[in-house]
């Protein structure tokens, strides 16, 4: 399922540098269970979700611009977010 995920994503955006990095985060971020976690760390988590997105679909950055959003997703999503 994950693998027919990224494949319809670059279908569908047609992706003109490699996003591949970010979107397979995205799919791990996207799946973490928060119910346990603070509403400040949640919330903070889905803004950068959200960047994350935009940024996909926008298809406009720099490749150093969404390894950047990379390190930022796996800052969050490893360290950031807190249990209650």
């Amino acid at each position: 399922m994950r693998r027919r995920f990224l494949y319809f994503i670059n279908k569908v955006f047609h992706l003109a540098i490699n996003y591949q990095s970010l979107i397979e985060l995205l799919v791990v971020a996207t799946s973490i269970d928060l119910n346990n976690y603070t509403n400040e760390s949640v919330q903070v988590l889905n803004h950068v979700i959200s960047q994350a997105t935009e940024m996909i679909k926008a298809n406009n950055s720099q490749q150093n611009e969404a390894n950047q959003m990379v390190n930022q997703l796996q800052l969050y999503t490893n360290r950031n977010v807190f249990y209650i």
